[in-house]
């Protein structure tokens, strides 16, 4: 699940996505598995997680981006 994650983020990138929308995206059954690959990805290989806009459905949430 981390790698479906991470390739999905980086083909966002540099848009920024929410836990709850790659949850959505990638058929996640809660966004707290989302959230939980996000942290773990978080700080590493370029990805970054911050308080900003998601890109794909406009809220202002926690979100991670890659670089």
């Amino acid at each position: 699940m981390l790698e479906d994650v991470r390739r999905f983020v980086a083909r966002l990138a540099p848009e920024p996505a929410c836990d709850d929308r790659i949850a959505d995206r990638l058929g996640l059954p809660t966004s707290e598995q989302a959230s939980h690959e996000t942290r773990a990805l978080a700080g590493s290989e370029g990805f970054e997680r911050r308080k900003a806009a998601c890109s794909l459905c406009g809220h202002e949430r926690l979100v991670i981006r890659k670089a």
